[in-house]
């Protein structure tokens, strides 16, 4: 049931989202054969514009977690399109043991596709990481890269190291915690999306109806008539707390986010790099610090950008919007003569 905090004015957005999610799906929905994939995607607009972004989503989310942002981009002269991962949002697979570097493979395909010769190259989260393994094998295709809240780190150092994401009694929470586990299940859109905004909303921050859209866009009736998030992390990442004297039996999602290093992926780095990241997100003091992170800032002076969002999470442009399109902006428009010099 709604709580006092639900105001009438929200509670008809709630109602409004399904419909709002249909028109919006109808309007820039798209789906590609690539790679035995049948990918889903969104193209934003702007096709007629020079760049194109191409963006891959953060673990368990959809190609909607733009919402807020790719107007705003498209609106700046971009050509704006969000990916569907394998085992997200309405891209089904058979076949859940994949890598980063397979996401990547499927944005080329998708590339490849459209016809898109070169495209800036952007992620969150996991899909940091898959920008990342985008330009580790398709160099010539990247005019730049946009890395938010991942793609630098090598995630088995939360485990490895204690002092690298908190003290002893955190490392066992995690350990506790540690897998992606059966979605919560609810009797209705409606309870989802009034549990979002029950946990979400504040007078301040209000609740948008993209945002709804975006929860909404993740959740889907199952066969016993529960709706649940309809990602497949648990079957992609299996149990998340990684021992490294069982690597054969971790899933390739898991072995390769686990041991992504920058010192190989980034060892021959040609393109500008935007990093985005939040100051309260995962990493030690600041949290936002590992040798292979450190190692990239220093190496690539005069490639990469990091800019790092006060009182931000790891959920950075969402909670964030404004400040993601402002810094991808001034980004994109600084390095631009890179492109037509090349």
């Amino acid at each position: 049931m709604p709580t006092s905090k639900i105001s009438p004015e929200i509670l008809e957005r709630i109602k409004q989202t399904p419909a709002v999610l249909k028109e919006m799906e109808s309007r820039l929905g798209n789906f590609a054969d690539v790679n035995g994939i049948h990918l889903h995607y969104l193209d934003w607009g702007g096709a007629d514009n020079d760049v194109t972004i191409f963006w891959a989503i953060g673990g368990g989310s959809t190609a909607y977690e733009l919402i807020e942002v790719a107007p705003k981009l498209v609106a700046a002269g971009y050509h704006v399109i969000s990916v569907d991962a394998r085992g997200h949002g309405q891209t089904e697979i058979p076949d859940y043991d994949c890598s980063t570097w397979h996401l990547a493979d499927d944005i080329a395909g998708l590339m490849d596709h459209l016809g898109i010769a070169r495209a800036v190259i952007g992620g969150y989260s996991l899909g940091a990481y898959v920008a990342a393994s985008f330009y580790d094998t398709y160099p010539e295709k990247t005019l730049a890269l946009i890395l938010e809240e991942g793609g630098l780190y090598m995630l088995q150092r939360g485990w490895d190291d204690p002092e690298w994401t908190g003290n002893k009694e955190d490392r066992a929470l995690r350990k506790e915690s540690s897998t992606w586990g059966t979605p919560p299940a609810y009797d209705s859109l409606e309870q989802a999306l009034e549990l979002f905004a029950d946990n979400y909303y504040t007078p301040k921050t209000g609740m948008l109806q993209e945002k709804l859209v975006m929860v909404a866009a993740g959740i889907a009736q199952d066969p016993d008539g529960k709706w649940r998030a309809i990602h497949q992390g648990n079957k992609m990442f299996g149990d998340f707390d990684h021992d490294p004297t069982q690597t054969s039996s971790q899933t390739l999602m898991r072995l390769c986010i686990c041991y992504f290093n920058a010192k190989i992926i980034f060892r021959n780095l040609t393109v500008p790099v935007l990093v985005l990241e939040g100051s309260e997100s995962f990493g030690a003091e600041g949290k936002n610090t590992s040798p292979e992170r450190d190692w990239f800032l220093n190496r690539y002076q005069n490639l990469a950008r990091c800019i790092i969002w006060p009182e931000t999470d790891h959920v950075a442009h969402i909670h964030r919007p404004d400040w993601f399109v402002r810094d991808c902006l001034s980004f994109l428009n600084d390095v631009q003569s890179n492109w037509t010099n090349q």
